[in-house]
């Protein structure tokens, strides 16, 4: 069952418009987490070194998606980032054109949480967070989606959002005081104090789940369908037992 993937290239921002379809490409496995978002993804087009587009297609900061078809699928998006740096290689008469992508969810990072110029906000309970005296006792849900609200108002070209179903309910409060951090520390905060099984993650659809782990499994994984490779230890290392015997003098 050959899979075929082709790589879609926007203008910077969830609004840019299509600039061009990639159909031969090559790129590199890339992680995606849980309380996290997807990872670095590496990709290759054969373009000439001083001649690939630069500046228009392989820019930083325009947006990515990275599709996949075969047999059972017309098209499935596998992921979606923005274009974060870029070299060239040749090596004899081969030219490789290779640009790191990263994921949305890495903007939350070293980014300093604000709104406006403010950047000491608290928990409150109708707005979710605000400049008010006090920190007041809030539903973590609205914490949570008065964060994306200002991620959205206060980064440029921000491209994560989210709906009512994707941040349901949490089910726990939280007062607390937010000063000098960054978006992701806000959110992580909000899953330290929401109950144990909720997690959180932007994936390629680019939208914050942040939500209750399932009672039961959603997907199955078959073998060589989709995962073909599996590397498992099994022994004795890790067991350790000991006996002390002390000799007592009588």
């Amino acid at each position: 069952m050959a899979k075929t993937s082709f790589l879609k290239v926007y203008e910077a921002g969830e609004s840019g418009k299509l600039l061009i379809t990639l159909q031969k490409i090559k790129w590199d496995p890339f992680k995606e987490q849980i309380n996290g978002g997807q990872g670095e993804l590496t990709v290759y087009i054969h373009r000439q070194w001083d001649d690939f587009d630069e500046g228009y297609i392989v820019k930083e900061d325009n947006r990515v998606e990275l599709w996949i078809s075969d047999d059972e699928i017309d098209s499935l998006k596998l992921y979606d980032g923005f274009i974060s740096k870029f070299n060239t290689r040749v090596d004899g008469k081969k030219s490789t054109v290779k640009f790191i992508c990263l994921p949305h969810a890495s903007k939350m990072s070293g980014n300093t949480f604000r709104s406006g110029t403010t950047y000491l906000l608290k928990t409150a309970a109708v707005a979710g967070l605000g400049t008010q005296s006090d920190a007041e006792n809030t539903a973590i849900e609205k914490i949570v989606r008065k964060l994306i609200d200002l991620f959205r108002a206060n980064v440029t070209r921000p491209t994560i959002n989210y709906t009512t179903g994707t941040i349901p309910a949490v089910g726990a409060n939280l007062t607390y005081i937010f000063d000098d951090c960054d978006w992701i520390d806000v959110l992580e905060k909000c899953r330290e104090f929401a109950p144990a099984n909720f997690w959180w993650h932007i994936g390629a659809n680019r939208l914050l789940q942040f939500k209750a782990k399932p009672t039961s499994a959603t997907h199955t994984f078959v073998f060589e369908k989709h995962f073909k490779f599996v590397d498992t230890d099994k022994g004795m290392e890790p067991v350790r037992n000991k006996i002390l015997f002390i000799k007592k003098n009588e």
